[in-house]
């Protein structure tokens, strides 16, 4: 017996390609708080990602969506990594902010997630909006686009509870005071504390007052900004943006006659 046709190469395909994204996206996520936050603000932002992913594998169910791992849900969680963890990361930042200035205690880490908690919630049901409208799409490209759109809608749902609820939760003892020795064990603690005085120094020194340049002279930033969004709209007439309707699709060789 010889395999002329094998559909399974497709979505192995595809899961191979998720998985690859998730472990570089948990990878580079985690370096970059660890560097300019906290080893253990990174840990936990990292660590809602496999929840959000597990959950959504939950209401995937026969008993909610009833929905299967094929081609078109994988497209959906491989969208969703880039999403998620966006409002972790924000709160995150916002929670060892708000205890590093006013001090570690329980009040101000309530303080630190409300004080971001209406701009995410609202940024991630936008998002859920445009992705809802694309699920109720008619027709045998609605039935494709739904399952993709329901993934992510799903993942993002998810993602607000973990950022408002569970990670507060677990960042409620973060210790961002502790002090730091000339020890071996404290190597990471001082690269971290370079590099966070790094990004604070181009906070202060060059992006503060950039920002009151901007604010003092709006008329001309919102005219610049006029300027750019058009030149970009007009890319794609002059040809320097190319456009293809139908792109062609490297797919499977035909099986053999």
């Amino acid at each position: 017996m010889v395999t002329w046709n094998d559909g399974s190469t497709l979505i192995k395909d595809r899961l191979s390609l998720l998985i690859k994204n998730a472990l570089s996206g948990i990878a580079l996520v985690f370096v970059v708080l660890a560097l300019f936050l906290n080893l253990r603000v990174a840990l936990w932002v990292v660590a809602g990602l496999p929840f959000i992913f597990c959950g959504t594998l939950f209401f995937m169910s026969e008993p909610f969506t009833g929905m299967s791992i094929n081609e078109m849900t994988t497209f959906g969680f491989i969208l969703a990594l880039g999403i998620v963890v966006d409002d972790a990361v924000v709160v995150g930042e916002s929670i060892y902010t708000e205890r590093r200035i006013k001090g570690d205690t329980l009040a101000n880490t309530i303080a630190g997630t409300k004080r971001v908690a209406v701009p995410t919630i609202f940024g991630v049901l936008t998002t859920v909006a445009v992705f809802v409208a694309l699920a109720n799409i008619e027709g045998g490209m609605g039935q494709v686009y739904s399952q993709f759109a329901v993934i992510v809608t799903i993942c993002l749902l998810l993602s607000v509870v973990e950022s408002k609820l569970i990670l507060p939760a677990h960042l409620a003892n973060l210790n961002t005071h502790r002090k730091i020795g000339s020890g071996w064990k404290d190597c990471w603690a001082r690269i971290q504390h370079r590099c966070d005085a790094g990004l604070m120094w181009v906070t202060e020194k060059l992006y503060a007052p950039l920002i009151r340049q901007v604010i003092q002279f709006r008329y001309a930033a919102v005219l610049a900004a006029i300027a750019i969004f058009t030149f970009v709209l007009a890319m794609p007439f002059n040809g320097s943006v190319r456009i293809g309707f139908f792109p062609d699709i490297p797919g499977q060789p035909s099986p053999p006659v």
